[in-house]
């Protein structure tokens, strides 16, 4: 895996910058995908079609997938160091 490799040169307290980083990305995408998501249901109750918000929502919801993943990594290889 290309992405664990990049983790072993990389030391724990780096490892745990990005681990912060990575978590506060993950707080402000699911703040705007909780905002966009309730702004949809109102436009869907609304009666419009807003293909804009809809595009907005499933784009933060692929983001916070592909976030949670790295950041279940990062945990992992520091968790791996630390057991060491």
């Amino acid at each position: 895996m290309e992405v664990n490799s990049k983790f072993k040169e990389l030391t724990v307290q780096q490892l745990q910058a990005r681990q912060k980083m990575v978590t506060g990305l993950l707080v402000g995408f699911g703040i705007v995908t909780l905002i966009s998501l309730a702004a949809l249901s109102y436009l869907l109750a609304k009666g419009s079609s807003n293909n804009t918000m809809t595009m907005l929502t499933l784009g933060c919801s692929v983001t916070l997938l592909f976030s949670s993943i790295y950041l279940m990594l990062i945990a992992a290889e520091i968790k791996l160091r630390n057991s060491k």
